[in-house]
């Protein structure tokens, strides 16, 4: 038998009082109080920055020259890198490195047993050379003499067959002699003239031969002569004298040194009036002209220089194609090692009246794009452009105009304010 279910399963939940609705309200007043008044205290108020030192100029308009930037290297006017022409031994070396030589000074001697060999073998072939030209000379007269000596007796043999033909022919004629006698007197003339025909030829055959044997000789001689002669420089060469004053960069070898052909010996550059080498891009190439104007800045120093000379012959420099332009000095900067990279600006033209302000931090503190304009004890932060340099000064393209007044120690303390306040007292021109 199944007991009855209760009709009410569940207990009804009690109703909230109105006290426990007024204490929960209370809990939720304190604790927006509570996180409310330490965020007041400690959150940074949104304060309007004050510089009080600084310093300012003066927007104003200048003349900008126009130019083009190119690198280069400086070289000497004048330049020798002597190198051993045959394997040998450094006898003495009389100089050292970074000395100064005069024109025609001795800086070393050198030995070579190879050039020694082979100076010996050229006057060994030039003598043997001049022996063959004699012999060609005498082979010639005598062979010459000879055909002219068989020449002489065929025509006298042709002179007796003439005078044989006549005999016969009159003897013919009176029938003392046979038809046959007489065809072969005929004959034997007509030999002998052949004979004569052909040692008249060689005659010419011969007079040929005999000039292009004393050619040959006569063209060995000069050969092994200017062999004999270059040798003979390069064994003079084997004592270096100074070719021009100048100072030795280098000594590549030293005394009782063995070295091989090709070897480096020194390095001897001029001191006064070296010029500089610059590369300049093939699309700046028509801007630029000979006797143009360039500051030229070597080691920290500038110098004035002029373009002597451009190089209209366009090369390849690691992919790119330029042409070279040679900038001499107005005035001699003395000596100045051969290589040392040097900047060349060179003006190409001049812009008047341009907007401009002089370098300073606040170019890079405004990350190239603002400046601070003081109006009336503020300043405020202005977009500007930037253009081209000069010296000095940038050009202002965009944002400012002539008269205004900038800030132009650094931004970076402030540089996320749109408006300052500045103490006018307490700047300092910067003009």
């Amino acid at each position: 038998m199944h007991k009855d279910k209760p009709i009410i399963i569940n207990k009804p939940r009690p109703k909230k009082s109105k006290r426990d609705f007024s204490l929960t309200i209370f809990v939720l007043v304190v604790l927006a109080f509570l996180i409310a008044i330490p965020a007041y205290i400690f959150i940074p108020k949104n304060k309007v920055y004050k510089l009080d030192n600084y310093t300012y100029t003066t927007v104003k308009e200048a003349t900008f020259r126009e130019f083009v930037r190119a690198t280069g290297s400086v070289k000497a006017k004048e330049s020798w890198t002597p190198t051993s022409r045959y394997k040998g031994k450094i006898n003495n070396v009389y100089i050292n490195s970074g000395d100064e030589v005069k024109k025609g000074d001795l800086l070393l001697k050198l030995t070579s047993p190879e050039l020694e060999n082979s100076l010996k073998e050229q006057k060994e072939l030039l003598a043997k050379a001049k022996v063959e030209l004699e012999k060609a000379k005498i082979d010639a007269d005598l062979e010459l003499q000879k055909i002219e000596w068989s020449i002489r007796e065929q025509e006298k043999a042709v002179r007796n067959a003439q005078e044989n033909l006549e005999e016969k022919e009159l003897m013919y004629s009176l029938g003392t002699t046979s038809k046959r006698a007489l065809e072969e007197a005929q004959s034997a003339l007509l030999t002998a003239k052949e004979e004569l025909f052909v040692k008249q030829k060689n005659v010419e055959k011969t007079k040929l031969t005999n000039s292009l044997a004393i050619d040959a000789a006569t063209t060995q001689i000069r050969v092994t002569t200017e062999k004999l002669a270059e040798l003979e420089k390069i064994s003079q060469e084997n004592t270096l004298i100074a070719p021009f004053s100048g100072k030795v960069l280098e000594i590549a070898v030293k005394t009782d040194e063995e070295i091989n052909a090709g070897a480096l010996l020194l390095k001897l550059v001029t001191v006064d009036n070296p010029f500089v080498e610059v590369k300049i891009t093939a699309q700046e190439a028509d801007r630029v002209n000979e006797g143009m104007k360039a500051n030229v800045k070597i080691a920290g120093r500038t110098h004035q220089g002029v373009i002597e000379k451009l190089s209209y012959a366009i090369s390849a420099d690691k992919g790119s194609a330029h042409i070279l332009a040679d900038i001499v000095f107005l005035a001699d900067p003395g000596f100045i090692l051969p290589t040392t990279e040097a900047q060349a600006e060179i003006e190409t033209g001049r812009r008047d009246n341009i907007i401009c302000l002089p370098r300073g931090p606040y170019v890079t503190s405004g990350q190239n794009m603002f400046v601070y304009k003081i109006i009336d004890g503020k300043a405020l932060r202005t977009d500007v452009t930037y253009g081209a340099y000069d010296g000095n000064l940038i050009e202002i393209k965009r944002g400012l105009n002539q008269g205004d007044i900038v800030i132009t120690s650094s931004y970076e303390a402030y540089k996320d304010q749109k408006e300052i306040i500045v103490n006018l007292e307490g700047g300092r021109a910067n003009d």
